[in-house]
């Protein structure tokens, strides 16, 4: 009786949803622009910015944790700027570096060999990374 039950509501809802999305449809308005939204940008479209100034920032912010000897802190900061941008060679560079601090060679060289993968965007980065992506 149950699953009748169940099938009978599943088929009224079903029957149901065109006329619910419909009417959901109908209500949503489209946002009026503000008149800062329609102003032209000041940089121009053909000057395409390739780092985003977050990214440049937590990049600084890791490489300070470093330099501070706060291993965790770089490694931690170097993984949201993958999410950020994953082929950027200096947070490759910082996380081996990072894990070398916590003397995890492993993680490190593992890092330093996929940042290799990445540093033509960079080539002053590789000689770093080569040596840290060749095992002792």
């Amino acid at each position: 009786m149950a699953v009748i039950v169940n099938a009978r509501v599943l088929r009224i809802l079903l029957a149901l949803l065109p006329v619910l999305l419909v009417g959901c449809a109908s209500q949503i308005e489209a946002p009026k622009p503000d008149k800062a939204d329609t102003a032209t940008p000041a940089s121009s479209s053909s000057e395409v910015p390739t780092r985003s100034e977050a990214l440049l920032r937590l990049i600084g912010q890791a490489q300070a944790a470093y330099q501070a000897g706060s291993y965790q802190r770089t490694i931690d900061l170097a993984e949201r700027g993958l999410r950020m941008d994953r082929y950027a060679p200096e947070l490759y560079l910082l996380l081996a570096q990072g894990y070398y601090g916590l003397d995890l060679p492993a993680q490190a060289v593992s890092f330093a060999r996929l940042g290799l993968r990445y540093v033509s965007a960079r080539p002053e980065l590789k000689p770093a990374l080569q040596a840290l992506a060749e095992p002792d």
